[in-house]
């Protein structure tokens, strides 16, 4: 989802835009409610910021950006999903999608939602949207602009970062820790490569688990200054600058920030840097027990899913990650092979 998107129509990953042709008019016309007048219109009305939404070739949803009648904001996004396609996300989606683009187009966006619309506040909330007082008395504005879409996308690439890390810890537990690890295949196959492995990855996920965990910000010689880095701290500080810090946040980073405590030295000592006193010394740093590392994966979930809300993203699941080729599939096309080794 990238902060400039000058292209003609919004983008989602699981959703497609595209212009209306008169063949709409019927669904167009189905999406009548007590919220939303009639949006079916002769074809030469439709301006190109409108569109029909598809779901796997299906009309789920009508949305984009149009004229505001606030007077204080130049487009207004509108949003009406099918009723039979409602209860998915797929409004959710759709909106996120418009107003990303719609941000990069002209900077700041207006939701206009009636009070008696429950639906609609309460997406609007979930967007993580600002509300804002309304000339009118029976309905609220809600403002979308650079700062809430700058707070989306650094929670995205950052959430991408925690996914990356679980992927390798996932590849790390499932070869050395898991109660089913594999380790007379390991042994019996190659077992100087799978040492050597377990070293890097567990060298890998200590330093990524520093890097999200540093502050949130740092001098740059490249930069000649400080920057921003992607972490805890600094998602943090945009949360709090916006309001939307929660005690549920605040607590899984503290309990992320515990575990960086264990392994910290090691990171700084004998991994990021190379301290010859501690190398010579042949020094071990960074013991810790299995329960930790565990907890802080937990921490790491609930975080990301406490910010998703508080975003409007919302959670995201990555604690198992499965996938065709992935390190199961390695075990057992290892397995394969020394059985039919050991058979012919």
């Amino acid at each position: 989802m990238p902060l400039k998107n000058e292209s003609d129509q919004p983008a989602s990953d699981r959703l497609m835009f595209r212009q209306p042709t008169s063949d709409d008019l019927p669904f167009l016309e189905s999406l009548r409610s007590e919220h939303v007048g009639g949006v079916a219109r002769p074809e030469s009305w439709w301006p190109k910021t409108l569109f029909i939404v598809e779901r796997d070739g299906k009309s789920v949803a009508y949305a984009g950006l149009m004229p505001s009648h606030s007077e204080v904001l130049e487009m207004e996004l509108l949003c009406v999903v099918a009723p039979d396609s409602r209860m998915r996300r797929l409004g959710h989606d759709a909106c996120m999608a418009v107003l990303t683009w719609g941000i990069a187009r002209s900077g700041r966006v207006l939701a206009s939602v009636k009070n008696d619309n429950a639906t609609g506040l309460s997406l609007a909330r979930c967007l993580g949207l600002d509300a804002r007082a309304s000339r009118a008395a029976d309905e609220t504005w809600f403002i979308a602009e650079r700062d809430w879409l700058l707070r989306v996308l650094t929670f995205f690439a950052f959430r991408d970062q925690c996914i990356w890390l679980r992927i390798c810890y996932n590849t790390f537990a499932a070869l050395f820790e898991h109660e089913h690890r594999p380790e007379d295949l390991l042994s019996r196959t190659a077992p100087q490569f799978f040492t050597d492995l377990n070293h890097v990855l567990r060298e890998y996920c200590w330093l990524q688990t520093c890097r999200l965990t540093d502050k949130a910000t740092s001098y740059s010689p490249r930069a000649k200054g400080e920057v921003e880095n992607l972490t805890v701290a600094h998602l943090n500080a945009l949360l709090s600058k916006a309001g939307r810090l929660s005690k549920s946040v605040s607590d899984a980073a503290d309990g992320m920030m515990r575990y960086r405590a264990f392994i910290e030295p090691a990171r700084s000592g004998l991994i990021a840097h190379a301290d010859k006193a501690l190398i010579l010394a042949g020094a071990s740093m960074g013991t810790h027990d299995a329960a930790e590392v565990e907890a802080f994966f937990e921490h790491m979930q609930t975080y990301c899913d406490e910010v998703g809300r508080a975003v409007g993203v919302g959670p995201s699941d990555f604690r198992s990650l499965p996938s065709s080729g992935d390190t199961w599939d390695l075990v057992a096309c290892l397995r394969a092979g020394l059985e039919a080794e050991s058979g012919s």
